[in-house]
């Protein structure tokens, strides 16, 4: 494989990736490159929590008050709601209905 095709197998393998730590990391290790000459390695061991504390602060979602929520709030919310599906803290559909119906009565 010449340089050429590995840049582009790389570039096909980037566009794959969903996930924003890696790409952040990803774009770290090639910045480093370009504005310095030391070695990559060290950033490459770069302990995760740093590199995950760049994206955990970022709002990435709203709850129903318009709250707005980053990574951990958001994962915690998910968990809250799949203990209240545990725990039998529903409403059925059709209920939900009735109970909106009869707010208008």
């Amino acid at each position: 494989m010449n340089i050429n095709e590995l840049k582009l197998e790389i570039i096909r393998l980037i566009l794959k990736v969903e996930d924003e730590t890696t790409l952040l990391a990803i774009r770290k290790i090639l910045e480093n490159k370009f504005n310095t000459s030391d070695h990559i390695l060290p950033l490459v061991e770069e302990p995760t929590e740093k590199i995950l504390s760049e994206t955990e602060n970022k709002i990435i979602a709203f709850d129903t008050d318009g709250k707005p929520l980053n990574l951990l709030d958001y994962n915690k919310k998910i968990e809250e709601g799949l203990e209240d599906i545990k725990n039998n803290r529903v409403i059925s559909q059709e209920k939900l209905e009735q109970e909106i119906e009869s707010w208008y009565l």
